[in-house]
């Protein structure tokens, strides 16, 4: 039995603990020390959970018993001889006899954060993050359930043994998890050591500091919030694309704005052509978003389904979605050699440049993107993908219509104008720019392209197909 299974205890005044704690055998836990005003006297600790101590006292070290409800200091060290304190109260007394010796057993309970300090979300499947009052934290970000980060440390106490848990929300600071009941080293202001696995994204480390514990009966498991300490920056930025991949409520907008650090995007990012209604709908409300943003008379109150136009019934559609979310769509037209009816750009014009040749070309339009996601490093990779179809169809030429302070970044990419283009128009719009991509020779490096664009944008996708024989 803990503590000894010879013992005798007679017992004086007892509380009901908030919960059960893991017990050990005397010289078996570890040594803390129980300050009454400014006297320190040893301990060893007994029994133990996140809310308080069990602590076992010689007799005449000790003098007068605490009383209850009088305040302590506990001084304890981890298995590592970090040093560490926390502030609780008398909870129990007992005086027990064990060989012979004079004991006095005292349990103390933690005392709660202060109101306004950080604690955790009060439930994780929630979207808000609560702090003591109720209020709900805009700082934290929950996690999709589906795919939550696991982790594991090392216990701070006992040999031999590792704590696991799951992570369900994150703020710039820190973060939130669930582990089992059995785990009951999780004492205030520990660090760790925690070693993270984010779905999709791999392994990282980082040091926590636990700052609060309860009990979360609705999953059965203890809730911790837990603060970064030193967090490395690759740390950092893997957790704000995590959460852009795997939070409702995130976005590179929502997350800067809370203070993460900007989320590089690319393994979050999912380019595919789309095939449901849920899908297509989804890029009619993007090109909804566009009119709106250009402030475009009713497009608020129009329906979704209004901004079709007669360009959509060649056209296939072309989303891109970080995680759950569509973020960005736009179409392909495959124009053949007599089909100038297809095009949005000539159509009305009847007529086709002699540059673009007699083989046909793919036209891209309708290019929308949701406000919080417009960057150019999701348009190269939008544009990677677009040259990707286009060159796996067989198709040379890859043409858009620009306005001119778009320019730039297109001529970056190896676009060329088409001669005698600026009458071309489409869906109310009189663009000032049209251009051609060679895809072929965009992708074996023919073209005026600076090699940090060719090396990110283009060479991905020669090394797929197969045609990259230059590094």
């Amino acid at each position: 039995m803990p503590v000894d299974a010879r013992k005798k205890e007679v017992p004086t005044v007892v509380r009901r603990r908030r919960e059960a704690r893991r017990s050990v055998y005397l010289g078996e836990g570890f040594h803390a020390s129980v300050s009454l005003g400014d006297k320190p006297v040893r301990a060893n600790v007994v029994d133990m959970s996140p809310s308080g101590l069990g602590l076992l006292i010689v007799r005449p070290a000790f003098g007068e018993p605490p009383s209850l409800g009088e305040s302590v200091r506990i001084d304890f060290k981890d298995r590592c001889g970090h040093d560490f304190s926390a502030q609780g109260t008398v909870c129990n007394v007992r005086d027990m006899a064990l060989r012979k010796q004079a004991f006095i057993r005292i349990g103390v309970q933690f005392d709660e954060p202060a109101p306004g300090s950080q604690v955790p979300i009060g439930v994780p499947a929630d979207a808000a993050a609560r702090g003591p009052t109720g209020a709900t934290r805009s700082d934290m970000f929950p996690c999709d359930e589906n795919m939550l980060p696991a982790g594991f440390f090392d216990d701070p106490f006992f040999f031999q043994e590792r704590i696991h848990f799951s992570v369900v929300a994150f703020s710039p600071t820190g973060l939130a998890f669930r582990t089992a009941f059995e785990n009951k080293s999780l004492l205030p202001q520990i660090v760790v050591r925690a070693k993270m696995f984010f779905p999709k994204l791999g392994l990282q480390e980082c040091d926590l500091r636990m700052v609060h514990v309860e009990i979360d009966n609705t999953n059965d498991c203890y809730l911790v919030r837990a603060e970064f300490l030193r967090p490395e920056p690759a740390f950092l930025e893997t957790v704000a694309e995590y959460l852009s991949l795997a939070s409702v409520r995130a976005s590179p907008k929502t997350l800067a704005q809370a203070g993460f650090r900007k989320p590089r995007l690319l393994r979050a990012l999912q380019f595919k052509s789309a095939t449901t209604a849920e899908e297509l709908r989804s890029i009619l409300k993007l090109r909804q978003l566009d009119a709106v943003s250009r402030k475009e008379e009713g497009a608020e109150a129009r329906e979704a389904e209004s901004f079709v136009d007669a360009f959509d019934e060649h056209a296939r559609k072309v989303l891109c979605r970080v995680g759950r979310r569509i973020v960005a769509g736009c179409r392909l037209v495959f124009v053949g050699a007599g089909e100038i009816r297809r095009s949005e750009f000539f159509a009305r014009r009847s007529e086709i440049p002699k540059s673009l040749g007699t083989e046909g070309f793919v036209e891209v339009s309708r290019l929308n993107w949701h406000p919080h996601y417009s960057s150019p490093d999701l348009f190269f990779y939008m544009m990677q993908n677009l040259v990707r179809i286009a060159m796996e169809a067989g198709e040379r030429y890859l043409v858009v219509s620009i306005l001119p302070a778009s320019w730039p970044i297109y001529r970056k990419l190896g676009f060329r104008p088409v001669e005698n283009n600026t009458q071309g128009a489409g869906s109310g719009q009189a663009p000032a720019l049209v251009l051609r991509l060679d895809v072929p020779r965009a992708l074996r490096g023919l073209e005026e392209i600076d090699q940090a664009t060719f090396k990110s944008v283009y060479l991905p996708v020669a090394r797929h197909l197969g045609i990259a024989n230059f590094t």
